[in-house]
C-alpha cells in the first residue's frame, strides 16, 4: 500500500486479478480503479466467466470495464461490449478474442475518464450470476448427459482442466470432438462408429459424439484416429463415467 502511495497514480487498472482490492488502495488514486471482466457484467461474476459461458451453451459473452468496489465484481459500469460464441470456440479462443477486444475498450474507457465523461451505470443486483473457479473433477465426463453438454464440457474445459473419461484404466484427455447424429438408442459412453481420419463415436444419453482429439494418460495429444492405429477399441465397448 506504502508503495503504491509513492507512485501516487491517477489511475489503476487491474485485469484478472483475482483477489478483491481494499477500500484503502481503491481510494488512493484520483480516478479510483477499474477492472476489465469478461463477461457482460452482472452475469459471471467471478474468476471463470468464460468457461461458464462455455459449459452452459451461451451464444453471448462480452467484455465489462467497470469500477472497482470493495465487493466481487460489483462495480458500476463505464463500457461493455457484446462477442458472439462459435462451435469452434474453446476456453483458450475465446479468452483471446476477448483479451484483443478488451485491451480495445479499456483505452476508450481509460480516455472517457481522462474527460470526464465516463458514465457509472449501476447493475441489477437481480440479475447477478456468479463463476466459480473449475476444478479438476469438472473434466470428467458423464456419458449420460447430452451430447450437447459434453460437447460444451470438452470446449470450456479446454485448455484446463481438460475433459476426460477413461480407457483400460487410465485416463483418457478428450481435446477436441464435434456432435453427432444418433439414428438408434445405444447406451452411453458406447462406441458405435469409426470415421476415418477423424476418429471415434461414442454415444451419450442425447446423441452421439465424434472424438477427434484426445490424450491418453501419460502420451502425447494425438489424433483419436490416430489413438485408434495404437490401441483396442472397438465398437461395442463402453466408456466408464
Amino acid at each position: 500500500i506504502e508503495a503504491i502511495k509513492g507512485i501516487e497514480p491517477e489511475l489503476i487498472v487491474i485485469v484478472a486479478y483475482g483477489r478483491i482490492l481494499p477500500k484503502e488502495i481503491i481510494n488512493i488514486p484520483k480516478y479510483g480503479a477499474i477492472n476489465v471482466h469478461a463477461s457482460l457484467l452482472p452475469k459471471y461474476r467471478g474468476a471463470a466467466p468464460v468457461q461458464w459461458a462455455l459449459l452452459n451453451g451461451d451464444r453471448e459473452i462480452g467484455i465489462t470495464v467497470q469500477k472497482v468496489f470493495e465487493a466481487l465484481d460489483t462495480g458500476d459500469i463505464i463500457l461493455q461490449k457484446s462477442v458472439l460464441i462459435s462451435d469452434e470456440d474453446n476456453t483458450l479462443t475465446l479468452t483471446e478474442k476477448l483479451f484483443n477486444i478488451g485491451s480495445k475498450l479499456l483505452i476508450d474507457a481509460i480516455k472517457l475518464i481522462g474527460s470526464g465523461e465516463a458514465p457509472g451505470i449501476k447493475q441489477d443486483e437481480r440479475l447477478a450470476t456468479y463463476a466459480p473457479t473449475l476444478k479438476k473433477e469438472s473434466g470428467q465426463i458423464d456419458w449420460k448427459r447430452s451430447a450437447r453438454e459434453i460437447f460444451n464440457q470438452i470446449r470450456a474445459c479446454n485448455p484446463w482442466p481438460v475433459a476426460y473419461t477413461f480407457f483400460h484404466g487410465k485416463m483418457l484427455k478428450i481435446f477436441l470432438a464435434e456432435i453427432g447424429l444418433a439414428t438408434k438408442k445405444y447406451d452411453p459412453g458406447e462406441v458405435v462408429d469409426f470415421v476415418k481420419e477423424k476418429g471415434f463415436v461414442i454415444a451419450t444419453g442425447e446423441g452421439t459424439i465424434l472424438i477427434k482429439e484426445v490424450q491418453l494418460e501419460a502420451g502425447k495429444i494425438m489424433k483419436a484416429w490416430d489413438f485408434l492405429v495404437g490401441h483396442k477399441l472397438k465398437v461395442g465397448d463402453i466408456l466408464p463415467s
